[in-house]
């Protein structure tokens, strides 16, 4: 019978413990699934299209990459993105630039290297090129991603073109002691465009790995490649009348004669975006205060979008009919609003807030 008794009084503590654990493994599930919501409820930066358009990616809070479905709903983070603990707490800004290359893949841009992000691995280091990275731009099919060196004395070097996912130097564009930034991909990654300021500030084009150099005389400066290949945008001072400073203007690969697009007005920012259809382009007007706006390409008509102005990132939809644009909150620091704004001037949609 004792023997009996301590199995019963056994039998109820692993009882007692089994239960315990569960309510204790319950309570933990319940603080993560709370953590989760924290951490996608509000956006640190910026924002991506899925390539389907069915989700959107964008830089939640502690450094971490989320996904949502389109409208916002159901955001969670990525594995292994969240920075917790001593991770990066010398780093005060959240990635720079994001994209989404392919179904299972994000590139961004963190600390001025660019890590490469397969869904529901580690974050990796994209290459063995890196530091002194502002600007990266990816072809079409996300097969090349090039690398601008940032606008400082100390972070000289060409652009560096790269296979993706495997890192691979393709070519290095641009002299070693010189400043080579905003560089653009051609659709089929076979082509750069790109800005250099030594001796002076000009435009070029190179193939991919480095060869057929050759000035682009007709573009002012920001260079970015058609969807199609056949034309450069340009902000800048175009060739011919009128000749106002921060237009926008469309040049040839080849050489030639450009044509103005927008007359004036455009702030000279990375944020210029061809929509996938090539019929518009998405770029910043204004000087002190910029705000987003769109220009249909055939007609060269263009209007104002939605919104409080000075979008961190714009990107297009795949469909082409609505913009991604993520803007600093006015009244929360360390937080962006999320918008999808309609390209045809319809009322935008706020899918996230900070408050």
């Amino acid at each position: 019978m004792r023997l009996g008794g301590r199995w019963q009084s056994l039998v109820c503590v692993l009882a007692i413990a089994l239960v315990a654990g569960y309510a204790c493994s319950r309570a933990t599930g319940e603080a993560t699934a709370a953590q989760t919501r924290s951490i996608c409820a509000k956006a640190a930066g910026v924002a991506a299209w899925s390539p389907d358009g069915k989700r959107i990616a964008y830089v939640g809070r502690l450094h971490a990459i989320c996904v949502a479905s389109a409208d916002g709903t159901h955001a969670r983070p990525l594995p292994y993105t969240v920075c917790t603990g001593r991770c990066r707490r010398d780093l005060p800004d959240p990635p720079l630039q994001l994209d989404w290359v392919r179904p299972k893949l994000l590139l961004y841009l963190d600390d001025f290297q660019l890590f490469k992000l397969q869904v529901g691995k580690r974050p990796q280091l994209l290459g063995t090129v890196q530091g002194g990275i502002d600007t990266f731009a990816v072809d079409a099919r996300g097969d090349r991603v090039a690398l601008g060196s940032s606008v400082c004395s100390l972070c000289r070097g060409p652009v560096t073109v790269l296979s993706v996912p495997a890192g691979s130097i393709v070519g290095q564009i641009g002299g070693p002691t010189a400043d080579n930034y905003f560089p653009s991909l051609s659709p089929d990654g076979k082509r750069l465009v790109f800005i250099e300021t030594e001796p002076q500030i000009e435009v070029w084009t190179a193939s991919a790995d480095g060869s057929n150099l050759q000035p682009l005389n007709e573009c002012g400066g920001t260079p970015i490649w058609s969807p199609r290949g056949d034309k450069i945008l340009c902000s800048g001072l175009p060739a011919k009348p009128p000749r106002r400073c921060c237009s926008l203007s469309l040049a040839s690969p080849q050489g030639g004669l450009s044509s103005t697009l927008v007359p004036s007005g455009v702030a000279p920012n990375r944020d210029l975006a061809w929509s996938p259809n090539r019929q518009r382009v998405a770029f910043l007007t204004g000087h002190c205060g910029c705000r987003l706006a769109v220009v249909n390409v055939r007609t060269r008509q263009s209007r104002w979008l939605g919104g409080n102005g000075d979008p961190v990132s714009a990107d297009w939809s795949p469909d082409s009919r609505q913009l991604l644009v993520a803007e600093p909150s006015p009244v929360s620091s360390n937080c962006a609003l999320l918008w999808r704004v309609p390209a045809d001037g319809t009322k935008p949609r706020r899918i996230l807030n900070c408050s």
